[in-house]
């Protein structure tokens, strides 16, 4: 195979034309180095480069490869790869190299491209898609997680994973002024308890109380709120680096992330743009869930009375209903009627009567235990299910609710109602309810069935509580 002779003049003659960075090296070490090359590489351009090769080149298969490349004579080569610059640095380069006779032996003229930054954009814009693609099965995931306790950690350990040296991590939620610990990755058990005002965070002294942008934090040491923590392995180490940033929802300060690093210069920028794409996937994360929170709970409550709905109701009796069958202690619908709402509406308008249905549900609630079940069915109608409660016992309780119902007298004025004795010219508004009882066996075990048969006996209470009131005026 013919191969071109050529010489140091040769090479000086080409850089003067075209100032390329150009080497020339064998199996050995590095013959020659164009000053542009040495430029490129580190070195000062009257240096007597004679390097070999295992000093420049990263990985030790190159220099394999470079072997076989002259003992088989191949042609025209083409690469990308890492080289080491003078100070041990890394550099990315892209090389086209020939066979060439230099110096009486059989060398690789190279020619090379420093492709450094390139390879970086590459590297960052990789990275960004696979945070960017973690963070779409993070919120994926979230769709299936009730608990947002959950949310956090998942969220956490995925921000964890995504930025390069980090190594314990907090998200905090905002709770009158202060920040509580929902999620911490790294750390003690104990700093699960940890509050900390928010005018004491770093990233309110960094930001001047703006807690509007992500802070890189290198010297925590000098703040004067410093403190070593406690990782998970017990032992009690200073956080050298952190990463901090605000959670924002709905406009509303909501949180903070914290990623620490027990390294000095732990982050750099492509970190800062991960943190930044972890916040924003956090943020909406949040409120996603807050939204089908909301969406669900809507879905249970009523919004008025925050008890539940009707729909509710019919489900969980049913959903139950054959464990009742089963026996399962004894069970009692309690269908309930706000008496003269119609009067009250009449008087004083629909927002008055709205406030009395209110009152009377947060009535009932404190009678409620732990496993009944309490629902608006209709406008002023509501049911409840009473478990284990003899039925005589829960007719005194009702009674009992009712008296002390009629006992707080509420007044009305300026479209609120008022405790009485309260200042101006209140009129006084009277809320009472009827209420009848049905037992799930002996009245049925269909919820029509006792449903109507609590309305026939709420219907003859209401009437006998209407002709006491009268009898009570004459």
């Amino acid at each position: 195979m013919f191969m071109e002779k050529i010489s140091k003049e040769d090479l000086e003659v080409f850089e003067r034309i075209a100032p390329f960075p150009v080497a020339i090296i064998n199996c050995q070490s590095v013959l020659y180095l164009s000053k542009s090359c040495k430029k490129m590489m580190g070195y000062d351009e009257d240096e007597d480069v004679n390097v070999p090769l295992d000093r420049i080149f990263q990985e030790k298969s190159v220099i394999y490869d470079i072997r076989e490349i002259l003992d088989n004579n191949f042609g025209f080569m083409k690469h990308e790869l890492i080289i080491y610059k003078k100070d041990r640095s890394l550099m990315w380069v892209e090389y086209v190299g020939k066979l060439v006779e230099y110096q009486s032996q059989t060398c690789i003229l190279v020619q090379a491209y420093d492709i450094t930054e390139k390879k970086q954009i590459e590297k960052s814009l990789r990275q960004l898609s696979n945070v960017r693609s973690l963070m779409l099965k993070v919120s994926q995931s979230i769709l299936n997680i009730d608990n947002i306790q959950d949310i956090f950690q998942l969220i956490l350990r995925s921000a964890l994973n995504s930025i390069k040296n980090s190594q314990l991590g907090c998200i905090f939620l905002k709770q009158d002024g202060e920040f509580v610990v929902v999620a911490q990755q790294g750390f003690a058990k104990d700093i699960e308890t940890f509050r900390i005002p928010v005018e004491d965070t770093f990233l309110y002294k960094v930001t001047e109380g703006r807690m509007d942008e992500i802070k890189y934090l290198t010297s925590l040491e000098e703040m004067e709120t410093f403190r070593p923590v406690r990782t998970a392995y017990g032992e009690e180490r200073m956080i050298a680096s952190s990463l901090t940033g605000p959670i924002y929802v709905d406009g509303e300060l909501f949180g903070m992330i914290d990623i620490d690093s027990l390294k000095c210069d732990a982050f750099d920028s492509e970190d800062i743009q991960i943190m930044t794409i972890i916040r924003n996937n956090i943020e909406i994360a949040i409120a996603n869930h807050l939204f089908y929170e909301e969406k669900a709970r809507a879905a249970k409550y009523d919004r008025l009375t925050n008890v539940y709905n009707r729909t509710y109701f019919e489900e969980y009796f049913e959903k139950f209903r054959d464990r009742f069958l089963g026996g399962a202690g004894t069970v009692s619908l309690v269908l309930f009627d706000l008496n003269d709402l119609k009067k009250i509406n009449d008087t004083f308008g629909h927002l008055a009567g709205d406030m009395a249905i209110r009152i009377f549900a947060e009535q009932i609630k404190e009678v409620l235990g732990p496993e009944d079940v309490f629902a608006r069915i209709g406008g002023d109608e509501f049911a409840g299910l009473f478990f284990d409660i003899d039925k005589e016992k829960l007719r005194e309780k009702m009674k009992r609710s009712l008296a002390s119902l009629e006992k707080k007298k509420f007044l009305w004025e300026q479209k609120e109602i008022m405790a009485c004795g309260e200042a101006g010219v209140p009129k006084e508004l009277i809320i009472s309810f009827s209420f009848g009882i049905a037992t799930f066996g002996s009245d049925g075990t269909q919820l029509e069935i006792l449903l109507c048969a609590a309305d026939e006996k709420m219907y003859k209470f209401k009437r006998k509580y209407k002709q006491r009131l009268m009898d009570n005026k004459s």
